[in-house]
């Protein structure tokens, strides 16, 4: 398992140089020996099998009591599973790099991607049956977002993702570059295989990645193209040769010819496995042990998925109580904040959609798990509205049953922007420290909490965290109250030298949960 760690974090790091033209320029001898393992990629993704792709997508209730059973080689070889299917989907971010810097590339290259291994034929099962888009049993669709799945509603379906936008980046670079449309020769059968895609290019898509209306436009004018029977020899840049020169890859044969894995596996087996110390264990080994469990490698590689935590239970959990903890999920929270308590309507509302993927679990001191997680749509923009200095908040989450919680806060109490000398035209105020103390007067990140660990009899611990960011400048609307003349800016105590301004807006959220 360490080498395929290993392999895909080389994907993730030659995922970001490429990006640069010139480090595709000064690595072309080893292209392609890429291009080479990005199609085997792409093969084995194309190559999938319902079983293989059923144990890709996230598990169901049902199918946690099968996987409580499972052996260490099952695990190992679910694993493995796991990290081919990221190593395949970084892949197609490797290929559509190579496309758009192919004017770089090697002749020797351009040929292996267009003729010898057909990258743009290739792609259309890919397009057509996409593995990292599926349906779960109860009707929620999901899509493989981030190296993640996450939960996708039915009528954002046509959000093109990353992933998605990079295969379609792919197509358009292998059909509307130049060096492309001079080296590859259609037939019937390429022509009637891209001519598959032409059904997916509508609006929607278009409005998304608007360089696909020169494939759309591509696309109508191969359909009106005559071109040559599969079998008959045309096109392709080769004429009447038949001498044909071919580089071949080195680095490959060169690493894989004349070994026995076998007898290499039983080697290390015997020299290094079977010589740990059972009591302290190998330093070693430990080392490798730590080097995948540092803080990072999940976002290279997603969340670890181990049979116990893939399900996010322990083993002596039943599955009565993995359908109940399902239940208290929180789906959804909104925030509410009152002037005075008794209010019959907020004077701000904020909804936000809970990540159910960000659950991280953080033990406590009694014993108890606390569930934490994040919004997906958190205000972070300096454009947003400010809240009520002194107001008081309400948090009402949303589990997964539709049960609601509510929990208030106490008055906020956050600092506020007192300016004097105001000029009755003044529309913009810049939040500026001009000395050492206003630091102190107003930081620039507050939190606040609604609800508490501890809650009433038969109802569930739940906390809110709000943080509060200060506004880099503020306005005539964030004025804690104005004054009947529209001119004049006043006080509470009708005072019109100083001026004061409600200066800080919603940042990150936090819903916890104890079980």
């Amino acid at each position: 398992m360490i080498q395929c760690y290993h392999e895909a974090m080389i994907c993730n790091l030659l995922e970001v140089a490429m990006f640069h033209e010139h480090v595709v320029e000064s690595a072309s001898g080893c292209m392609m020996e890429l291009v080479d393992y990005c199609m085997r990629k792409v093969t084995w993704l194309i190559t999938l099998t319902p079983d293989e792709l059923a144990e890709l997508h996230p598990p169901s209730v049902d199918r946690i009591k099968e996987k409580m059973n499972t052996s260490s080689r099952d695990v190992l070889e679910r694993q493995w599973l796991h990290i081919g299917f990221k190593t395949g989907v970084l892949s197609i971010s490797l290929l559509r790099y190579l496309a758009e810097h192919i004017q770089v590339l090697p002749l020797s290259t351009v040929t292996r991607m267009l003729d010898t291994h057909d990258v743009l034929i290739s792609i259309v099962p890919l397009m057509d049956s996409p593995p990292w888009t599926t349906r779960s049993e109860n009707g929620e669709w999901k899509k493989f977002v981030d190296q993640k799945w996450k939960t996708v509603p039915a009528q954002e379906l046509l959000q093109v993702t990353k992933l998605e936008a990079q295969l379609w980046l792919l197509l358009y670079y292998l059909t509307c570059s130049r060096i492309c449309r001079e080296r590859y020769s259609f037939n019937t059968f390429r022509k009637g295989q891209v001519l598959r895609l032409r059904k997916y290019l509508n609006e929607i898509i278009l409005d998304q990645v608007p360089v696909l209306t020169h494939v759309q436009r591509y696309m109508d004018e191969l359909s009106i193209m005559n071109t040559p029977d599969t079998g008959s020899r045309g096109g392709g840049g080769m004429g009447n040769s038949c001498l044909v020169l071919e580089a071949v890859p080195v680095i490959r044969e060169g690493i894989i010819k004349k070994r026995d894995w076998k007898q290499l596996a039983e080697d290390q087996m015997k020299e290094i496995y079977s010589k740990i110390d059972k009591k302290g264990g190998d330093l070693a080994i430990k080392r490798i042990v730590d080097v995948y469990s540092m803080d990072g490698v999940e976002d290279v590689l997603g969340e670890p998925e181990l049979p116990a935590e893939l399900m996010g239970i322990e083993e002596n959990t039943t599955i009565e109580e993995e359908v109940q903890m399902q239940c208290n999920t929180p789906q959804s929270l909104m925030l509410e904040f009152y002037k005075e308590e008794g209010d019959a309507k907020p004077c701000a509302t904020t909804c936000f959609e809970i990540d159910i993927e960000s659950k991280k679990e953080i033990p406590l001191p009694n014993e108890q798990l606390q569930h934490r997680y994040t919004v997906l749509n958190t205000p972070t923009s300096k454009e947003h509205s400010s809240i009520p200095f002194n107001a008081i908040m309400k948090a009402t989450i949303v589990l997964q049953d539709q049960t609601r919680l509510h929990v208030f806060s106490q008055r906020l109490a956050l600092p506020i922007l007192s300016v004097s000398d105001m000029v009755s035209d003044l529309e913009v105020i810049q939040v500026i420290e001009k000395e050492d103390k206003q630091e102190e007067l107003l930081p620039k990140k507050i939190w606040k909490q609604a609800g508490g660990l501890v809650a009433a009899q038969d109802k569930q611990p739940v906390v809110v965290q709000v943080q509060f960011v200060k506004m880099e400048q503020v306005t005539m609307s964030d004025i804690v109250e104005k004054s009947r003349q529209p001119k004049l800016l006043v006080t509470e105590c009708n005072s019109i030298e100083e001026v004061k301004f409600n200066c800080y807006h919603m940042g990150l959220v936090f819903v916890s949960l104890t079980f």
